[in-house]
């Protein structure tokens, strides 16, 4: 899942929150006759007091009303970090299988009977080669 992609989902259930929660108000409301809605003082006073408190200082009540709401988007964050911790492990798996790749063929080249008088020139050349190609292969996977 893609960050946008992320972003559009909490976006919806954003959403659906807020129409829920219209929903129960204009339930609270009485209509007039110009189509506007008078909220009851009652409510209107305790929703004032539950958005000048903290959440720390609501009641266990109010808290687990909030938490309900965090409910319906705990799915999608969860998912989130699946396919992230996912992603990590795949780019961890490649680097690892290329790093293994570059240590055979290093293996395979310091056995090879070719190298003779001046193979630790030649060792060194192919261990520099060896070092840049693993740099370009962890920059890909960044």
């Amino acid at each position: 899942m893609t960050e946008q992609e992320l972003i559009e989902q909490l976006a919806d259930k954003e959403h659906a929150s807020w129409a829920r929660w219209m929903d129960y108000l204009f339930s609270k409301c009485t209509r007039q006759y110009d189509g506007s809605f008078v909220i009851p003082r009652e409510l209107a006073e305790r929703w004032k007091r539950q958005v000048e408190t903290s959440y720390a200082e609501l009641s266990g009540q109010e808290k687990q009303s909030d938490r309900d709401e965090v409910a319906h988007i705990l799915p999608i964050i969860d998912e989130h970090m699946k396919q992230s911790a996912l992603l990590d492990k795949e780019k961890l798996t490649y680097r690892v299988h290329n790093l293994e790749h570059l240590v055979k063929d290093f293996i395979d080249f310091v056995e090879k009977p070719q190298i003779a008088g001046d193979g630790f020139a030649a060792l060194a050349a192919y261990s520099e080669a060896l070092c840049k190609h693993a740099r370009i292969v962890l920059e890909r996977n960044e």
